[in-house]
């Protein structure tokens, strides 16, 4: 099971990662955060971190409160981008695109080519079309997948992109 203070401490590992003041250890990451911190980890303690870090990057008002370096660090230090959990891999990329960390589209696009469920597709393509830099990546990955797609799906998502 998992307790409410198992689901505080992922929390608290997340506001660590926040905090500019924070001292940082010489690999990058802040003091505390790092792979003794999260041993043992489970997919729920991982899905209360990114949720707090989603959280923050969502209600900030202009600057990112989360630098793209730590990004490389947290990623380096945890491996999302090398998660085979689709849940994960959508809470880590939506966070990475909200942050705009061109280190992870080519990650997602390798995720929204292979998995078809609109679940995880449309969340990723809206993100990315939302994204200026990132929008014809996103017209273009779907001209190319569209066919792989369920017709609802396809139907869609082809409304976000704006290509109907």
């Amino acid at each position: 099971t998992f307790s409410q203070a198992e689901g505080e401490r992922a929390a608290a590992i997340a506001k660590l990662w926040l905090d500019s003041d924070v001292t940082l250890e010489e690999t990058g990451e802040p003091c505390g955060c790092g792979e003794a911190a999260v041993e043992g980890w489970r997919y729920h303690h991982w899905l209360v971190f990114l949720g707090r870090l989603q959280t923050a990057v969502s209600s900030a008002a202009g600057e990112a409160p989360l630098p793209i370096a730590r990004l490389h660090r947290m990623d380096e230090l945890y491996k999302f981008s090398e998660s085979r959990n689709a849940e994960l891999r959508l809470r880590w990329q939506r966070l990475c695109i909200a942050l705009r960390a061109d280190f992870i589209v080519p990650h997602v696009i390798d995720f929204i080519t292979a998995q078809g469920r609109m679940k995880f597709v449309r969340p990723l393509y809206r993100d990315l079309f939302g994204w200026a830099e990132q929008k014809q990546v996103a017209i273009d990955t779907f001209t190319t997948f569209a066919s792989s797609y369920h017709p609802i799906a396809r139907r869609q998502l082809s409304q976000d992109l704006k290509l109907s």
